[in-house]
């Protein structure tokens, strides 16, 4: 069966300093080192951690720290790096108001990029969105578990909106098990965890575990601003967190935010073969591959140490990071 070759980023950011830079550089800088290989994968998903609007409004709910708005042209900087589909269940997706995300939703449309996790009202948010690539049916759904205010309603556009202590949960659990009977492929990407998580806790392992169950295949997190540990959970991959993958933010020194990972997972069929980590250096308003030596043994020091705490092993390569499926492997074992 033929191979899938998909790509899994964290969150872009395509408002404030880099609109600005879009601006003065051009669509393709943000992406121009590293659009050539992304631009191989056969899928590329990513969370945009912005709004899509030329309205300068912010959000008229109770006033927040951040707004992040970039300019309809910046669509076409998405396009340069072949994104296909985006998760719009996040913390900013109404940073300029709910006209701004309608106008989010109509610029990614016209630029030919699909979406899940936000919509018109609460239906539309939280329905699915299937792709099909290579006669394989894959399925997305996308969460959020911040800015309760920011929940889609039967009469309001907005996210795809969770919460530990109600009934939510059980609402996600049903949608990726039905969704699970219909595709060959089950995705959910979640926003979740607080920024600069220190550690995966209890009660986020446990919410994956639940996920896995109902027929998640893979779980794409993203929302802490570095990346995390992977965790594979009856062969199936558990990527907590992705990091970021584009933005103007500041340096944290203890958790390298302009040191990332970019996850390609190798698919066939409906067997998750393999996971291969590209690091990456962020800098202002451009992403490109890690290649100084100790930004390249910063990453692997701690990408190796966060996936042996969740039980993984980590192959080091030249130039990425490779997790076989322990279960793929164990059968070849027998």
């Amino acid at each position: 069966m033929q191979k899938v070759r998909l790509l899994l980023g964290g969150d872009i950011m395509l408002g404030r300093g880099v609109n600005s830079i879009i601006h003065q550089r051009g669509y393709q800088f943000p992406f121009e080192p590293i659009s050539e290989f992304t631009n191989k994968a056969d899928l590329f998903f990513a969370n945009l951690e912005c709004a899509i609007s030329d309205h300068e409004i912010s959000f008229s709910g109770t006033p927040k720290m951040f707004y992040f708005r970039a300019d309809s042209t910046t669509t076409h900087s998405l396009r340069y790096a072949g994104i296909d589909l985006l998760s719009l269940a996040n913390n900013h997706a109404l940073d300029a108001n709910y006209q701004g995300l309608l106008d989010t939703m109509k610029h990614l449309d016209s630029a030919g990029i699909q979406y899940t996790g936000a919509g018109k009202n609460r239906e539309e948010a939280w329905k699915p969105v299937i792709i099909e690539v290579s006669n394989l049916k894959i399925g997305v759904l996308a969460f959020c578990n911040h800015q309760a205010n920011f929940a889609a309603t039967s009469q309001q556009p907005g996210i795809a909106y969770i919460n530990f202590s109600d009934h939510t949960i059980e609402n996600m659990i049903t949608s990726i098990s039905d969704l699970h009977d219909k595709v060959d492929m089950t995705i959910v990407s979640i926003h979740w965890q607080p920024n600069f998580a220190p550690m995966i806790t209890q009660k986020y392992q446990n919410l994956a575990h639940k996920m896995i169950t109902a027929g998640a295949d893979i779980i794409w997190g993203h929302s802490p601003h570095h990346f995390q540990g992977i965790e594979w959970i009856d062969g199936h991959p558990v990527l907590y967190s992705c990091g970021d993958l584009l933005d103007d933010y500041l340096v944290d020194p203890d958790f390298r935010n302009d040191l990332q990972l970019l996850f390609l997972i190798e698919l066939s069929g409906s067997y998750i073969l393999n996971i291969q980590a590209y690091p990456l250096k962020l800098s202002y308003a451009q992403t490109d591959f890690a290649s100084n030596e100790h930004d390249l043994r910063w990453i692997q020091n701690h990408f190796i140490k966060s996936c042996e705490e969740l039980g993984t092993r980590v192959t080091n390569n030249v130039s990425f990071f490779e997790l076989t499926n322990p279960a793929l492997r164990k059968q070849n074992e027998r």
